[in-house]
């Protein structure tokens, strides 16, 4: 989810990001909310990156989740 009570999931997936060995592992943030930093964010680290918004198709999250595991 983006908004943690701790640390939002932006500043968790770049720190996914700045280890080698996740660099260009896939994210899927999963929630209901959408903000200014999140267009920031896709533009920074567009690739391997998706977002569905709440409430989602678990058809559609399913999907792309085989899409992922299929193609590492």
């Amino acid at each position: 989810d983006i908004k943690l009570p701790d640390i939002n999931g932006y500043e968790v997936a770049r720190m996914i990001r700045k280890h080698k060995k996740s660099k260009s592992m896939p994210i899927i943030f999963l929630s209901g909310f959408v903000d200014q930093e999140y267009s920031e964010f896709i533009e920074e680290y567009s690739n391997n990156i998706d977002f569905f918004q709440k409430p989602f198709d678990s058809d559609e999250l399913r999907k792309q989740v085989k899409h992922y595991l299929n193609h590492k």
